[in-house]
């Protein structure tokens, strides 16, 4: 929904072209822009996850541990971004790269003390500038939920494939099913448990409701 008159558009459709001789990762991850999604290599599959929230496929608590996790607060500062700006392909332009309007939020911006922070795009499948506000907002917002955690489970873990969603509880820390995201899992060599790699995840991040008027940290 894009107004209180009931325009819509789809929330994620693929534009565009690509010729044969183009490096075929880097097309891959300009179609897969489109979606805000990722494609992972997980026991022996690949997946396809498209940006929208996942339900949890694990559930994770204290006694899934085999040893001490790590807990980082906050990316560093050059991973960080309070204003996401770029281009999309306009097609009342004859289809060249024209700058969409950018996605800014003075709330993180306070949070880095006033300075804007801006990271660049190039959305060569989106040839709608809304739909291109959409997807920087999406970034926006992933790339604000710093927390990261690194998990050494038991083998209660192995089901856990890369980019699906786990919960944590731990009360020390004030978690009751806090979601986060696998970015990696890595089975440890004497086979008794698995490494987990974990990034905080919102759900409201993909609600465009929110636009770019955020005022609340999404995943407390």
């Amino acid at each position: 929904s894009l107004d209180a008159a009931g325009a819509t558009q789809k929330r994620y459709s693929c534009n565009g072209s690509f010729k044969r001789d183009e490096d075929r990762l880097q097309v891959e991850e300009d179609i897969l822009s489109r979606c805000a999604g990722v494609s992972a290599y997980s026991q022996g599959k690949w997946r396809l996850y498209v940006g929208a929230p996942h339900d949890a496929t694990l559930a994770l608590t204290v006694d899934d541990l085999r040893a001490d996790m790590d807990v980082t607060p906050a990316p560093p500062r050059r991973d960080r971004w309070n204003r996401i700006a770029g281009t999309y392909q306009d097609p009342d332009q004859n289809w060249e790269a024209t700058d969409f309007p950018p996605v800014e939020n003075a709330f993180y911006a306070a949070q880095d003390n006033g300075e804007v922070l801006t990271r660049d795009i190039e959305l060569r499948y989106t040839n709608d500038p809304i739909a291109a506000q959409r997807l920087a907002k999406i970034m926006l917002e992933r790339g604000r939920q710093g927390v990261t955690v690194n998990f050494p489970a038991k083998l209660t873990a192995m089901p856990v494939t890369v980019w699906s969603v786990v919960t944590i509880t731990d009360a020390e820390l004030g978690w009751t099913q806090k979601k986060f995201r696998v970015l990696n899992r890595r089975l440890t060599q004497n086979g008794l448990g698995v490494d987990l790699d974990l990034q905080e995840e919102a759900d409201a991040s993909y609600d465009w409701n929110f636009g770019d008027a955020t005022t609340v940290d999404l995943a407390p």
